[in-house]
């Protein structure tokens, strides 16, 4: 039977329209309209997998080792539009992810929910300390309040850089 590489376009609506080409090895085996596959046969061993609407939207260069007889399915996704604001769009591969078990994980410039709840306390925190120390008569609950208020904010402002260069980051780089 062989080894082969499937290449599947999720049947998004959002994200570009258009024809993807995909290139294994550097070859061009085929292209992609929105919920289309290809499939091409490959020799057991390491090849390298991407995806090109255009130069400006490129995937990242995916290496697979494929087995004896494996069937390797790769996903192709267009970005959000939310996370192609955020990323820079002078780097082409920041446009088109490409994954081998079809989720995007965070790559779609999402916030994990873990985060946004974390976020969400902090900001109640710093809110109900602020008020509590302007209300509060002058002695250790103002202080406290103060003190808990500041610190709410700096863990906040820190969460707050980590994720943005979470999003500036790109771990593949072609």
């Amino acid at each position: 039977m062989g080894s082969s590489i499937t290449v599947t376009r999720a049947p998004e609506l959002r994200g570009r329209q258009g024809i993807y080409e995909v290139t294994i090895d550097g070859i061009a085996v085929g292209s992609l309209e929105r919920g289309q596959s290809v499939t091409h046969s490959v020799p057991t061993g390491d090849h390298t997998v991407q995806v090109n609407r255009d130069a400006q939207h490129t995937s990242t260069r995916q290496s697979v080792t494929v087995a004896d007889d494996e069937q390797m399915t790769l996903y192709v996704s267009f970005i959000s539009e939310r996370a192609a604001h955020v990323r820079s769009p002078t780097k082409p591969s920041d446009w088109l992810v490409l994954t081998t078990d079809g989720s995007l994980g965070n790559a779609d410039g999402s916030t994990p929910p873990r985060e946004l709840r974390a976020r969400g306390a902090l900001v109640a925190l710093g809110l109900i300390a602020l008020v509590l120390g302007f209300l509060a008569p002058a002695g250790p609950v103002k202080t406290t309040a103060f003190a808990v208020f500041f610190i709410a904010t700096a863990v906040g402002f820190y969460l707050t850089v980590r994720r943005m260069r979470h999003l500036y980051r790109s771990p593949n780089k072609t």
